[in-house]
């Protein structure tokens, strides 16, 4: 279906530059697209590139800061895996404005997201300075790690453990990503 309608996907791809195109009218503007597979002209531009957007839009420089956020697979015990026992909403585990967690849990298998503060107060500078203003995902800060399970154990303290049952089996990895911010 996309194809008839004009629609192609480029991925891994990345856009290197937007251009106007030299057939570009002010009634009929075009743009040219350069990526690393080629060149795509097309009337319309959608930018979708979060943290990235001012390295194509240079007039963007310091409006939007990436920022490096890290994530934690949390494996629960299997009774709180099973459908009757999940946590029913997405939580914020919120302590001021910009300290804060935030708590999924995937209905397919049980298994829990935990977010990174990046307001963490008393934080190192060292891990500020590798998380903002970083658009380097390659990195899992082992600080912002332990900081977010033991504020994820203290949220929980009394109720991690429920009728002699424990919540969690654990911490299995974490991963991250770049945010726009």
């Amino acid at each position: 279906m996309a194809k008839e309608i004009g629609l192609q996907l480029y991925t891994g791809s990345p856009v290197t530059a937007v251009t106007t195109a030299p057939t570009s009218t002010p009634t009929s503007p075009l743009y040219e697209i350069h990526t690393s597979r080629g060149n795509v002209r097309t009337p319309i531009v959608v930018y979708a590139s979060n943290a990235h957007t001012a390295t194509l839009l240079p007039q963007l420089q310091g409006l939007i800061t990436p920022t490096r956020a890290q994530a934690h697979k949390l494996i629960p015990t299997p009774p709180f895996a099973s459908a009757n026992r999940m946590l029913t909403h997405t939580y914020s585990l919120r302590f001021s404005l910009k300290h804060f967690y935030s708590l999924i849990q995937r209905k397919s298998d049980g298994t829990m997201v935990l977010g990174t503060s990046r307001g963490i107060p008393g934080l190192q500078d060292i891990i500020h300075k590798q998380v903002e203003g970083v658009k380097d995902d390659s990195v899992v800060s082992k600080e912002l790690e332990a900081d977010a399970l033991k504020a994820f154990e203290s949220v929980w303290e009394g109720e991690w453990e429920k009728d002699g049952v424990k919540l969690g089996e654990g911490h299995e990895y974490g991963w991250t990503g770049v945010l726009g911010e």
